[in-house]
């Protein structure tokens, strides 16, 4: 049997698989301190409803790998085993009493952000972790051992990680956006709290009051998840989108309690009705205008009957334009207000408050229209 092969063992979806690995993260963060630049929740224990073994995956991320020995001689004292790596990760396992798998790769490097991609498009997506885990169902019974299921499963990552890099922007107005948040992540929300008249919270309120508790809330465009992703999260099952990766990194550290997804917002494929609310902040405008309607439409089914949309939008309306802003390139695109209020409506949604607002930004004064539409109920 090679030093990584095991007897492989399903069990249905364990709610205790996150509390298992809050607590075995926050002993790794102690023993390795300033040497690793984070720690996730990784594979299959990390998606809710997901089967899986009951071993808790988790990615701890170093700065270079090829210099990773000390945390590699951390974990052992903590009673992992060291099984060697491969190219791009190193691996450890813990088998005393509860279970665990670390891997230690390059924090941010492509396995990284491969591994959260596919974590979070599961999360994201219940219809194809479903699909993923009767597939994971059929290679076990198959295949009782790790190295010969693990190879069984190797078709259908790959087809669910095509899916999940089609989420991620292709054209280059999309780019723009990501490159710029990307760099300006830090000083965008030093630059957000220095807005004066932002109507923001007033209006996330609104929309909260009327969500049950425990609602499920989509949040398009959450940035490092401030102000907003974190006041939702207090009451609602919350999943972020962002284009950015350095934004979500924030955000997955400002907010640890809620889902995030890399991806663009206008590409989405998402259930139908799986959503109570979903909020849209500040993003839209980021979306080329030829693409609103039918994000609107894609909203509209995403919602359940009776939910709510909270959107800023265009109030003047300005076609397609590439320029500085804080000090990097960056898209903007919108319709008027009568525009944006009649594609509402013809996508099915109700406006239930419609309000044009006008704010001080430090360049200058901004002015957005506002919206909290409903999907009517049958």
């Amino acid at each position: 049997m090679s030093p990584v092969d095991e007897p492989v063992s399903l069990k249905a979806y364990d709610p205790q698989w996150p509390i298992q690995f809050m607590t075995e993260a926050a002993r790794l963060v102690e023993v390795l301190q300033d040497s690793n630049l984070g720690v996730e929740h990784i594979g299959s224990t990390a998606v809710p409803g997901l089967a899986a073994k009951s071993i808790v995956d988790v990615m701890v991320g170093v700065a270079d790998l090829d210099r990773s020995q000390d945390v590699v001689d951390r974990l052992t004292l903590l009673g992992y085993e060291d099984c060697g790596g491969v190219v791009g990760r190193r691996y450890l396992r813990r088998r005393d009493g509860r279970q665990f798998n670390v891997q230690i790769m390059e924090v941010a490097g492509p396995q990284w952000e491969e591994n959260l991609l596919f974590r979070d498009y599961l999360r994201l997506r219940p219809d194809v972790a479903r699909r993923y885990s009767e597939a994971k169902w059929a290679a076990a019974e198959a295949a009782p051992m790790l190295l010969a299921y693990s190879e069984l499963k190797s078709p259908i990552i790959e087809e669910l990680l095509r899916l999940a890099r089609s989420t991620v922007p292709s054209d280059s107005g999309k780019r723009t956006v990501q490159q710029g948040y990307d760099e300006i992540a830090e000083r965008y929300l030093t630059w957000g709290g220095r807005v004066q008249g932002d109507p923001r919270d007033r209006l996330l309120e609104a929309f909260a009051q009327r969500l049950p508790d425990g609602a499920r809330v989509l949040d398009l465009g959450c940035g490092a998840g401030l102000p907003s992703t974190k006041q939702l999260a207090r009451r609602f099952e919350v999943v972020g989108v962002d284009i950015s990766d350095v934004q979500l990194r924030l955000a997955r550290q400002n907010v640890p309690n809620a889902t995030f997804m890399r991806g663009d917002i206008a590409q989405l494929e998402l259930s139908e009705g799986s959503f109570d609310g979903i909020a849209a902040l500040y993003s839209i405008s980021h979306i080329p205008r030829d693409e609103h309607e039918a994000l609107f439409v894609r909203i509209a089914c995403w919602l359940r009957p009776g939910g709510l949309l909270l959107a800023s939008l265009g109030a003047t309306g300005h076609p397609d334009w590439t320029g500085e802003w804080l000090g990097v390139p960056m898209f903007f695109s919108s319709h008027d207000a009568d525009t944006n209020r009649r594609l509402l409506r013809d996508a099915g949604l109700t406006l239930v408050i419609d309000e044009v607002v006008s704010m001080q930004e430090p360049e200058g004064e901004a002015t957005f229209l506002w919206v909290l539409a409903k999907k009517p109920a049958p």
